[in-house]
């Protein structure tokens, strides 16, 4: 979540103001508002995000608990509910089409120096190795999805 250090008036919002006012009545309390540069085409911003905004991007979004999607052809709207066990959360994801059960385990190692040095300067500054497993319960695993992310030593803002 951003938090911007100045207030936002119903002015700055330009044409959206009724759209933006309905969210807010809506119950949102963050709203993510895409400004089109001038020869930016609209439906190709439409379709980037319906091939890049999915439901699913829920399970890697531990802060998040609800993502919507309007103005496109495939508007949708996502919520998740997480329990966390020992060693695993389970995570249920709820769309307008169903509701599907996720296991997420999440884990971090610290790679070996001697490794990471003859794949070049860079990789010498990473300290630690963070990775996600997710999978689709359905009575039995179905599906996995594996992500890994690299933890620099120097922060990256």
């Amino acid at each position: 979540m951003y938090a911007f250090p100045y207030p936002v008036e119903a002015t700055d919002l330009g044409a959206d103001v009724d759209e933006i006012v309905q969210l807010r009545q809506d119950g949102f309390s963050t709203i993510i508002r895409l400004p089109l540069r001038e020869g930016v085409d609209r439906r190709l911003v439409a379709e980037q995000l319906e091939e890049n905004l999915q439901p699913r991007l829920l399970l890697f979004l531990p802060g998040v608990d609800h993502l919507e999607l309007r103005g496109t052809d495939v508007d949708f709207s996502a919520e998740v509910a997480r329990h966390t066990g020992d060693d695993v959360k389970q995570v249920l994801l709820e769309t307008e089409s169903g509701t599907e059960e996720w296991l997420i385990y999440r884990g971090s190692t610290v790679p070996a120096l001697e490794v990471l040095e003859p794949m070049g300067e860079a990789w010498a500054e990473i300290e630690r190795l963070k990775s996600n497993c997710q999978y689709l319960w359905i009575g039995r695993l179905r599906r996995a999805w594996r992500v890994s992310r690299l933890v620099r030593r120097r922060a990256v803002y």
